[in-house]
Formats: structure tokens, C-alpha cells, sequence
């Protein structure tokens, strides 16, 4: 789901009531110390005995993006340069990055940029911790960001599909000029099967849609084809019943993007078992 507009403002007013220093690893004298203060919010409501309270929660949360969301705008400032993006975000939340659990599941912080209808854009995703650190109750957030005549806006982000789950995103080479598209996708945390859930977004340079999804794919592995037209999906599938159980296939699946969204141009039993 798109956030709205409201929530999208009250973000960028903090990001104007918080000061970024020039080397978030090295703050200059009197400047915010950006980093430090993530690391001091994020163990109020990540790791702790008792959670606090929700207004208190969702607070922290929002306190929490205002410093990423001001990272970024600030690295854009400097350059729409992905890398720098992408650093800039990894500098404030130090050991709190999702990467840190291994690049098999999860990318974030995410960053790479785009152009629509003569505007340059850049995407970026993220994830905050809260909650417990064995089953945390992650946070994933993409972003938009476009070039406008007055500087860099946050025009839209989905917050809401991937809670509670590791987060990979990757571009898709989009069929249409009038939007970009985005694969997302991450596994339940906890989850014995490791099931994995998938979406494509559009983003059409002020709002995302919803393309195409996938639930509930146990033990899976998404991929993007170099070509980046290609997605491929590898999960097992179970057969039987509990009180017949039989071992089960492993699929692969190839989509290839068109026009109408994904198509299925193959699927593959691997093995069973």
C-alpha cells in the first residue's frame, strides 16, 4: 500500500527539525550525531524484556525513519549516486542493518537509481528492527525519491507487506516508459517452512501498484535473471495429506515480464524431496 500524503509530511517536517552531520561516522563539533542516536532508539524497541507501549513504539519507529529519510535526502543533495545512497543509510544504522544477517536473506539497505518522463529517480529500501532479536517484528520500507525543480521529494513507499520478514529487492526491466518496476520479496521470520512471499511493484513516478504476488512459497529462493526480464522461483511444494504425507516436489518456475504483468513461460519439477 502507497502511505498517504499526511504520513509522507510529517516525515519530511522532521527531517527538517534534525540536523546530518558531513561524515556520519565522523560528526563535526556541535553537529548530530546521527549514528549514535539511531543505536539509542533502535534498543528501546529492538531486544528488550517488555515492549513498549504502542504510541511510545510507533513513535521510536517514525523518529527512527526521519533519521534514515534524512540520510538519504541528504546523500541525494550530494549526487544521485546509488553507492552513496546506499552508504548513507548502512553509516546511520551501524550494526542495525538487516544485510548483516547474510545476503541470502536480505540486501538492505537497497539502492538504485532510475529516470521517468525526463525525471531522475532513485528507489531505496531499508529495514528497522523492533521487537524481540530471536523473531524480530522487522520493519521494510521502499522508497521513491524524484528530482523535482525544488530538490528531492519522497513521493511514495510501500511500508506494509513485508512486516515481520527479511527484505531482497531488485529492478525489473520495465515493458512500459511510463513506469519502473520493482521485485520484492522475504521469508517469514520464525517460520519453520520458510515460506517466502513475492510482489512486483510499479512505480509510475508518484504512485506504486501492486503488479503481481506470490504467497506462501516454502523453502524458496527468488532470483532475477541477468537480463532482468526474467524471475525465477524455486520452492518446494508438499504432497499428501498429514496422515499420508509424501515428499515433496521441487519447482522451479520461470516468469518473463510482458505488458499485462509476469507470464509463465515454464515450470520445472527438480526433485522430490
Amino acid at each position: 500500500m502507497k502511505a498517504s500524503f499526511s504520513h509522507i509530511a510529517t516525515l519530511t517536517l522532521a527531517l527538517c527539525c534534525a540536523g546530518w552531520p558531513q561524515d556520519s561516522g565522523q560528526p563535526a563539533p556541535g553537529q548530530y550525531d546521527a549514528r549514535a542516536r539511531y543505536a539509542d532508539l533502535t534498543k528501546k524497541i529492538y531486544d528488550v524484556r517488555q515492549r513498549p507501549a504502542l504510541a511510545e513504539y510507533e513513535k521510536i519507529t517514525n523518529q527512527l525513519r526521519a533519521l534514515l529519510n534524512n540520510a538519504i535526502t541528504a546523500s541525494l543533495r550530494r549526487g544521485a549516486d546509488a553507492d552513496i545512497v546506499r552508504k548513507a543509510v548502512a553509516d546511520v544504522q551501524g550494526d542495525f542493518v538487516l544485510s548483516s544477517w547474510g545476503p541470502d536473506t536480505n540486501n538492505v539497505p537497497f539502492a538504485e537509481t532510475f529516470e521517468l518522463a525526463g525525471k531522475a529517480g532513485v528507489a531505496v529500501a531499508f529495514g528497522i528492527l523492533r521487537g524481540g532479536e530471536a523473531i524480530p517484528d522487522t520493519l521494510p520500507v521502499l522508497q521513491f525519491y524524484v528530482k523535482e525543480p525544488e530538490g528531492w521529494v519522497l513521493r511514495s513507499e510501500v511500508d506494509s507487506d513485508f512486516r515481520g520478514r527479511t527484505f531482497s529487492v531488485a529492478r525489473l526491466e520495465s515493458p512500459s516508459l511510463l513506469e519502473t518496476w520493482w521485485l520484492a520479496w522475504g521469508q517469514t521470520i520464525g517460520d519453520t517452512g520458510a515460506r517466502r512471499k513475492v510482489r512486483l511493484y510499479s512505480f509510475d513516478g508518484d504512485t506504486v501498484k501492486t503488479l503481481w504476488q506470490r504467497d506462501g512459497l516454502e523453502a524458496a529462493r527468488v532470483r532475477v535473471a541477468e537480463d532482468k526480464k526474467t524471475i525465477i522461483l524455486d520452492y518446494y511444494q508438499r504432497q499428501g495429506s498429514p496422515e499420508a504425507p509424501r515428499p515433496p516436489l521441487h519447482i522451479r518456475e520461470e516468469w518473463v515480464v510482458t505488458l499485462e504483468g509476469p507470464a509463465l513461460v515454464s515450470t520445472t519439477i527438480l526433485g522430490v524431496g
